[in-house]
């Protein structure tokens, strides 16, 4: 009988810490979706809704972009500190497509994500309406989309873009275990951050990175 109260009572425990562990993912009295993509912070749609201009989020009926940097964004996860957003690809000598424009995220805080992008410095298709040289092609790409269709070079050609991951980094050092961060050489005390395995949260918020597991002893008494 004394077991039961005690399960009971951790049981009731851990659903309070749950919940209190579960922090909003929009400010009060803002939307949190822009059509089928949820918006959460430091992300924003509207004034007072994000973290501060560059998290300013547009949403149209084409869809939801980034307004610092005009990126369509495809999917943001503050678990995962990361926003994928259509990823331009520079070309050469590729018939039908224009060689794109490289990306500048100078004096924003995003950063194409080490943890989560490959880059390809060259990806070289020919093809009998090529010249000799072939197509080639440079991006950055996410790495679990790079590893499915790296197979077929052609799949690459025909896109207009890619999945790329933008992280966004944070001022200072975070001197927490449960936090893994890089440190940016050209930006002053900046770092992307990210939970570390065996955690959840979002690490810049102020309850960061907590333990995924939760153990519940119990004990009988006979």
């Amino acid at each position: 009988m004394v077991w039961k109260l005690v399960f009971q009572s951790m049981l009731m425990l851990l659903m309070f810490q749950l919940a209190a562990a579960a922090p909003p993912i929009v400010k009060p009295g803002c939307r949190d979706r822009c059509g089928d993509i949820s918006i959460p912070y430091p992300f924003g749609i509207g004034n007072n809704c994000y973290m501060n201009e560059s998290f300013s989020i547009e949403c149209n009926k084409t869809g939801a972009f980034i307004s610092a940097i005009n990126m369509e964004v495809l999917n943001i996860s503050a678990e995962r500190a990361a926003a994928t957003v259509k990823g331009p690809i520079i070309s050469s000598n590729c018939t039908g497509r224009e060689n794109g424009v490289p990306l500048n995220l100078s004096g924003t805080p995003f950063v194409f994500s080490y943890f989560y992008n490959v880059f390809n410095p060259k990806l070289e298709a020919t093809d009998d309406n090529q010249d000799r040289e072939g197509c080639k092609m440079a991006f950055l790409v996410n790495e679990t989309w790079f590893e499915s269709n790296i197979s077929d070079p052609f799949t690459v050609q025909r896109r207009d873009y890619v999945p790329a991951e933008l992280g966004w980094m944070m001022d200072g050092d975070i001197d927490d275990r449960s936090v893994s961060c890089i440190r940016y050489q050209n930006e002053s005390l900046r770092s992307e951050c990210v939970c570390r395995g065996g955690y959840e949260g979002i690490p810049y918020r102020e309850l960061g990175c907590k333990g995924k597991h939760i153990y519940i002893f119990l004990q009988k008494n006979e």
